[in-house]
């Protein structure tokens, strides 16, 4: 009987860590949920998840043209009819993937939903969506750190905005009580 109870051990033990594992890939990944957000006007800044984010108006090669800024905040997401939402991710290292939830309710020719990554040192990259309905916009990080990034469309609704890292996502130090402060949302 004392094989058996090293076999249960081991294989709690194994189950165990399966279900672990996939649990520590997500200590790797930022996730910008989308519930009540500040903001009420256009380029009002609010501090998420440790960065700077605001609504603003669209610009020149956006989806509906240069200085549109129409949203609304149902519960869970932001409906952006057009309008641009940024994210500063200057205070965060180790960025490999963006990738951003969207729902594009209108597909029509130059409407459809962007998303735009901007680096130091590598040029600005873009994703779009293909159809109309739910899907993954994803910007890869080749080289250089992202320093802003920003999904802007014509109709659509934002559910969600990942952050993804092989390794741990690092805060740059620029001031590391007020960089611990914002990661826990405590400005």
């Amino acid at each position: 009987m004392r094989v058996g109870r090293d076999s249960l051990r081991l294989g709690l033990l194994v189950c165990a860590l399966l279900i672990a594992i996939p649990n520590l890939a997500l200590a790797n990944t930022i996730v910008f949920g989308i519930t009540y957000l500040p903001p009420e006007l256009c380029d009002q800044e609010w501090t998420w998840s440790g960065c700077t984010a605001r609504i603003t108006q669209t610009g020149y090669t956006d989806p509906g043209g240069y200085g549109h800024c129409y949203f609304t905040q149902p519960y869970g997401k932001i409906k952006m009819y057009p309008a641009r939402l940024e994210i500063d991710l200057s205070t965060l290292d180790s960025i490999d993937r963006i990738e951003v939830d969207v729902n594009e309710l209108e597909l029509m020719g130059y409407t459809r939903a962007y998303a735009y990554r901007y680096g130091e040192s590598s040029p600005f990259v873009q994703s779009s969506s293909t159809k109309t309905g739910a899907q993954t916009l994803m910007l890869d990080v080749t080289e250089g750190r992202p320093v802003d990034f920003a999904v802007a469309c014509y109709d659509c609704e934002v559910t969600q905005v990942r952050l993804i890292s092989a390794d741990a996502i690092i805060p740059v130090q620029l001031d590391a009580f007020g960089t611990i402060k914002g990661m826990f949302g405590k400005d």
